[in-house]
């Protein structure tokens, strides 16, 4: 009864994130995905706020996220991560943002580092 359960739930979540995904996809001008989006938000608060000393900041913690969301995201739209994460570099590219092709890249390396 409780597999039945989880497995009603995660139907639900993944509906829930297929339409958040078509509606980011719809109204966005940048292909890029959410969990990428949200990671380069993070990041831009964290440059903002640079003089503050936070203990609580953890970027291995957001990579760490980010990763995870990615996971649901690639899952949900039937596509392999790392092809998310290079479209999104190349994309990036091509359109001269090079400070966000880097984010992506940094994201996606930083966790091939964190399980060595």
């Amino acid at each position: 009864m409780l597999i039945v359960q989880c497995g009603f739930v995660q139907v639900i979540q993944d509906e829930l994130l297929r339409q958040e995904i078509e509606m980011s996809r719809a109204h966005a001008d940048k292909q890029i995905p959410l969990p990428l989006e949200h990671f380069q938000g993070y990041l831009m608060e964290m440059k903002l706020d640079e003089d503050s000393k936070d203990p609580s900041f953890s970027l291995g913690r957001a990579v760490s996220i980010c990763m995870r969301e990615m996971y649901h995201y690639a899952r949900v739209s039937e596509v392999h991560v790392l092809e998310c994460f290079m479209d999104t570099a190349l994309s990036a590219v091509k359109r001269e943002q090079l400070q966000e092709a880097s984010y992506v890249c940094f994201t996606f390396a930083s966790k091939l580092n964190m399980r060595v």
